[in-house]
């Protein structure tokens, strides 16, 4: 045991490393404490803008006369609850 002691070896495992997981592990620990303490309670406007891309190769323009997108639901969703309808009226849009 002594021989273990002044090598620095102690149930397998090297002293030092040992520190060094003790102090990742207590400033993970100290971290995960912070953000817990944090008020992260989200105050909404009342209204806001959603801005979606569609994307697909070029066809002959000249060729098309309209480009309709039906949006049958909108939903929400936020980290602690389930999923909102916000709205369930389908719509139709002419992204033309």
């Amino acid at each position: 045991m002594q021989e273990l002691l002044r090598e620095g070896r102690v149930f397998g495992g090297n002293l030092m490393e040992m520190g060094k997981l003790a102090i990742i592990f207590g400033v993970v620990a100290i971290s995960l404490i912070a953000l817990g303490c944090v008020d992260n309670r989200v105050q909404f406007s009342g209204g806001g803008n959603a801005v979606f891309a569609v994307a697909d190769a070029a066809p002959n323009m000249s060729a098309i006369s309209g480009i309709n997108i039906t949006v049958n639901r909108v939903q929400v969703q936020n980290s602690t609850q389930d999923w909102i309808v916000v709205s369930s009226v389908p719509r139709n849009y002419d992204l033309l």
